[in-house]
């Protein structure tokens, strides 16, 4: 038989609910609701997971605020005869419409659903008001069930025991009295790239203004990419009062105030490698002159020791040499011991307790071009005044090798030393050439002292078209034409040491016999001495003292060009002896000191170039003279002398006698001169470079020894054209 029951059924028994009989949409989190939906904050409801998490308002509570029952009932239809038994414990007033169609055992279907009730009945005491089973059975307003009993939490203790990592945790939300995740954004320190307390959970920065500056002052910058609030992303985020990249204040984060910690720079550096404010970067960021490095931990720091990267105070700041290491910091001097004389401040100031080069002229000593202690600081003698040079060095010197300093001389002018009159790279000395004497001494001659002697100690000899009306008075304008004269004059003026002989027209015969003071015989625009017309004397007779034949051509006398007897000395530089019909040169027991003198076409017969007589006594130096076509021979030597840097060649029998001694120096090769009358060498002579590395300074011609790798031999120095 079919039939149909209407019977009206608890909601549960039907949707099998919990055993807190509450319906589906009441959660604490997602787990509590059904497939498809979401718990949604902060009204913790369960809404369709396509919702979004919008805020929805849950079923309405009750006085004692436990959720209504719903009021809808289900139609259940049963086929088949039904045996239906009410249970005991179903309300009579939740009904449910059954209709029977046909036969069932409503019996057997009521008593599974009563089992199934009967089999999930709570039996904690929830029945009264206030009290739960879980917190499930708990309002909003006391969301907690706590021994049985609704309420809200009071601290984080009670709410660690429930943290399941989800959406609920062990911090106690003061506010709803819930267990959350967080509560605020200090709470959510687990994980640095959710670092923001939003709804009660951990999340990334970004979607508020101000949130990491709100939770830190000391990271108030979001960083977007990772999500984590830091101290910087750029030095802007470091400059004190700046606004942040999150719209907050981050006032420098830690570098604002902080200044003179790091060494007078504020933390105004954004150091990326650590998203920090930091002091600096590089040494130049340190603007404190007492802590001028950059230190390894980004702080400006003079010298404490753990920074790995400090060199000493002086190094980095000589005006504060002294690390003080109990605050790292560089400090001013006390002794000049603290200064160690880097970058060239080696003194300490008692004054101003600063290191400096110099407090007075005794501390300049390192450069002589600043020997001069001026405010602290060494200078130049054009810097330091000019009365600095005093002394054996009276001149400042303003240009050249010793510009700065002070020296004996800067021009000949400053020479007042007669015997030295001669400037020459700052300092005086005895003239060498008579070229030198331009300018101080109208004679134009070097005396044999190295001064330049003026008028009033030269007797001038010169023959010339008014010799044959006047005899001259032996002064500069008016030369003696005699050479009897000029020697008479020379013997009787003590005063007189030099006879200047001036060309072109040729003097006669000298004879000197002069034994009180050395006498010089010079010679002047191309200045000869010739035989006259008849009579055999010498050309120069020389008998007693110490005389110097110099720029001298002695030529075609009909005797010997040059004789010296009687223990008199002959000393020639730079002479030419040519043509004489007996010997160019012969010295009778005298001492001799020859040099860069041609002796060429003298003698024949039994005549030499040169004899050189016996002579115990010095000095007896015949050296770099060229010797060539005389007559019996070259060189005749009367004792044992040593000849060096000799040209010899053409000379009759030999070129030097047995006693004379020779070394590599000398030549007796063909000298391929220039020509037969010209006895200056060709790029071609033997005699280039041939003369060793001792020589005299100057040649026949004055061109300066040696030119070239060596010496050359003979009285000329090859100089290329």
């Amino acid at each position: 038989m079919k039939m149909r029951i209407h019977y009206l059924l608890p909601l549960c028994l039907v949707f099998a609910c919990d055993k807190t009989e509450r319906d589906w949409s009441r959660c604490s989190d997602t787990d509590n609701c059904k497939t498809g939906y979401t718990c949604s904050r902060p009204a913790y409801v369960c809404v369709p997971a396509d919702a979004g998490g919008a805020e929805v308002s849950g079923p309405p509570a009750d006085a004692n605020g436990r959720e209504a029952a719903m009021a809808d009932t289900v139609a259940v239809t049963v086929d088949g005869p039904v045996d239906v038994p009410v249970a005991e414990d179903v309300p009579v007033a939740e009904d449910v419409a059954v209709d029977v169609d046909v036969a069932v055992d409503v019996a057997v279907a009521l008593a599974v659903a009563d089992a199934s009730v009967d089999a999930t009945v709570d039996e904690r005491p929830v029945d009264a008001q206030g009290t739960c089973g879980s917190d499930l059975d708990c309002p909003v307003t006391a969301p907690l069930c706590l021994d049985f009993v609704c309420r809200k939490c009071k601290s984080n203790s009670e709410c660690v025991a429930r943290a399941d990592g989800g959406s609920s945790g062990g911090v106690c939300d003061t506010t709803s009295g819930r267990c959350v995740v967080c509560a605020k954004s200090s709470d959510c320190t687990a994980d640095p790239s959710k670092p923001v307390c939003r709804d009660n959970l951990c999340v990334a920065c970004g979607s508020a203004a101000n949130e990491c500056q709100v939770k830190n002052s000391a990271a108030p910058v979001c960083d977007a990419t990772t999500g984590k609030c830091v101290g910087c992303l750029t030095n802007d985020h470091c400059t004190a009062g700046a606004a942040s990249a999150d719209g907050g204040v981050d006032g420098g984060a830690d570098g604002g105030a902080d200044g003179g910690a790091d060494g007078g720079v504020a933390a105004g550096f954004c150091y990326l490698g650590t998203n920090q404010c930091v002091g600096c970067l590089a040494h130049g960021d340190c603007k404190d002159p007492s802590r001028p490095v950059c230190g390894s931990q980004h702080a400006c720091v003079g010298c404490a020791a753990p920074e790995a990267s400090i060199g000493t105070c002086a190094s980095k700041n000589p005006a504060l040499p002294v690390c003080k290491t109990s605050s790292g910091a560089c400090v001013e001097c006390t002794t000049s011991t603290d200064c160690h004389g880097d970058a060239g401040l080696g003194v300490c100031n008692p004054t101003t307790s600063k290191c400096v080069e110099c407090n007075d002229s005794t501390n300049c000593t390192a450069d002589p071009a600043r020997s001069f202690c001026k405010a602290n600081a060494c200078v130049g003698c054009q810097a330091a005044g000019t009365s600095a040079c005093t002394g054996t060095k009276p001149v400042c010197a303003s240009s050249g090798s010793f510009t700065g300093q002070c020296v004996e001389c800067t021009a000949n002018t400053d020479c007042t030393v007669a015997t030295r009159p001669i400037c020459d790279a700052n300092q005086c000395r005895a003239c060498k050439k008579d070229p030198e004497c331009t300018g101080i001494s109208p004679a134009l001659v070097c005396g044999l002292d190295g001064a330049c002697p003026g008028n009033d100690a030269v007797i001038y000899l010169q023959n010339s078209a008014s010799c044959s009306t006047s005899a001259g008075s032996g002064t500069f304008a008016s030369p003696y034409c005699s050479p009897g004269d000029a020697t008479a004059a020379l013997v009787s003026a003590a005063n007189k040491t030099v006879i200047v002989v001036k060309g072109p027209l040729a003097v006669g015969n000298l004879t000197l016999s002069i034994s009180q003071r050395p006498i010089l015989i010079a010679g002047q625009n191309s200045a000869k001495i010739n035989a006259p017309t008849t009579g055999t004397p010498p050309l120069v007779s020389i008998t007693a003292g110490d005389v110097t034949l110099r720029d001298l051509t002695i030529s075609n006398g009909n005797d010997a060009g040059v004789s010296v007897s009687g223990r008199a000395t002959l000393r020639m530089d730079r002479c030419t002896v040519i043509g004489n019909a007996k010997n160019g040169i012969v010295t009778d027991n005298s001492a001799f000191d020859i040099v860069n003198t041609v002796i060429a076409g003298n003698g024949g017969g039994a005549y030499s170039g040169v004899t050189l007589g016996s002579y115990t006594g010095s000095p007896t130096r015949f050296v770099f003279n060229t010797v060539v076509n005389n007559g019996f021979g070259g060189v005749v030597c009367g004792g044992s002398y040593a000849l060096t840097g000799i040209l010899a060649n053409g000379n009759g029998t030999a070129n030097f006698s047995s006693n004379c001694t020779t070394d590599g120096t000398s030549s007796t090769a063909i000298p391929n001169f220039v020509s037969a009358t010209n006895y200056h060498l060709t790029a071609t002579s033997p005699c280039v470079d041939h003369g060793g590395a001792a020589c005299p300074a100057d040649d026949i011609d004055g061109d300066t020894r040696p030119i070239g790798s060596a010496c050359d031999c003979g009285a000329d120095e090859y100089k290329a054209p």
